[in-house]
């Protein structure tokens, strides 16, 4: 019997590996998910900067994002923990989200550039502030 329980918390440990390399049947695929927390950064930036029409209005960013997306509020918070779990996965999605911002907030920086009568100032000449942005939610750099 001793033995036994001397291997329990090694055969404990070595179910619970193999047990989270098993895709539960909720998960979203790695494009939704980074469709998802990419909206869902859009949306609390938005809730960051109008917090009191928001509030007001008593809308939920978080549950708003997922209607749009067609999901429940478990398959997110679900899928949310596995890939957690799977550190490179999450990792991984969450660059392409990056990369994704990185190319929009580019490309409005052209659009904007583009637009901007010559004779108005930038409003960019204090050299500390050049080049930097704002980082959505505080998770975008």
């Amino acid at each position: 019997m001793k033995k036994i329980l001397q291997f329990l918390p090694v055969w404990i440990w070595l179910a619970g590996c193999s047990a989270g390399d098993e895709k539960p049947g909720y998960l979203l695929s790695e494009e939704k998910m980074k469709a998802v927390i990419s909206d869902m950064l859009i949306a609390n930036e938005l809730y960051v900067q109008n917090k009191t029409e928001i509030d007001s209005l008593k809308i939920n960013p978080v549950y708003s994002v997922l209607e749009k997306h067609g999901i429940d509020s478990t398959a997110f918070y679900g899928s949310m923990s596995y890939y957690l779990q799977h550190p490179g996965v999450f990792s991984e999605i969450y660059k392409q989200v990056e990369q994704e911002f990185k190319k929009k907030m580019d490309s409005l920086d052209r659009k904007h550039r583009m637009e901007r009568p010559k004779n108005v100032p930038s409003g960019d000449n204090n050299k500390e502030n050049q080049g930097k942005r704002l980082p959505l939610g505080g998770l975008i750099k």
